[in-house]
């Protein structure tokens, strides 16, 4: 079984290049503009109506609003974990081979890697594809088109060695830090379950030979790691 340790949270775990008095009135201007001022113009089209305008896009910026604020309440909550000596659970992966699986609808991508002992590390979302969870800088034009996370090396994702860092007590990992080589990704038919919750991080008893047997048995018997 994979045995994490923990350690206590650094400043660098809570930062945010996108926080701070000056990105958060960026924020709100940016929704005004689309969703205060585009979406209005685009219904206003569609509707010739002011008040059905007015009605849609305000009440997507209302809800555009609560959205940035509930991140910058969340960044201040992890802020005062800081103190705590076991706030981030850290969590070393070693895997030999990683299939992409298919998700269902567009709620992709979905990895899964091979570990010893029998035992299979299922990663799964669109979180997969942002920059920041490397941290790394934005990709240049397209990106790397050889990386799955369009990353130039030594940040390729996957890779045959890799370390996940989350807050205790949450699934999904704010930082994967990348410490081997690249991994290059295998196509498969296998299916994650369509009437399933699929966690974003999930360890499962398995082979990628008996992958898809090995999946639907996970999701009607365990729960999220």
């Amino acid at each position: 079984m994979l045995a994490p340790r923990y350690r206590k949270a650094e400043k660098n775990d809570v930062l945010d290049p996108s926080r701070g008095p000056s990105a958060l009135l960026s924020r709100f201007f940016t929704s005004f503009l689309v969703l205060g001022v585009g979406v209005f113009g685009l219904v206003y089209v569609l509707t010739r109506s002011f008040i059905a305008a007015g009605v849609v896009s305000g009440a997507l910026l209302v809800l555009s609003s609560h959205s940035i604020l509930g991140h910058q309440r969340d960044l201040k909550r992890r802020e005062g974990r800081l103190a705590e000596t076991d706030a981030i659970e850290v969590v070393e992966i070693r895997a030999s081979r990683v299939l992409d699986v298919e998700a269902p609808g567009s709620t992709g991508p979905a990895l899964c890697f091979e570990l010893p002992d029998g035992q299979v590390l299922l990663l799964y979302g669109q979180w997969l594809f942002e920059h920041t969870l490397y941290r790394a800088q934005r990709p240049v034009g397209d990106g790397n088109q050889e990386r799955f996370n369009l990353l130039d090396d030594p940040l390729g994702f996957p890779s045959d060695h890799f370390i996940l860092h989350r807050w205790r007590g949450e699934v999904r990992p704010f930082w994967i830090e990348v410490c081997g080589g690249y991994l290059a990704v295998e196509n498969s038919s296998v299916q994650l379950p369509r009437c399933a919750t699929i966690p974003q991080v999930k360890v499962f008893a398995g082979t990628l030979s008996s992958l898809q047997r090995d999946i639907d048995y996970a999701f009607e018997r365990t729960s999220a790691v």
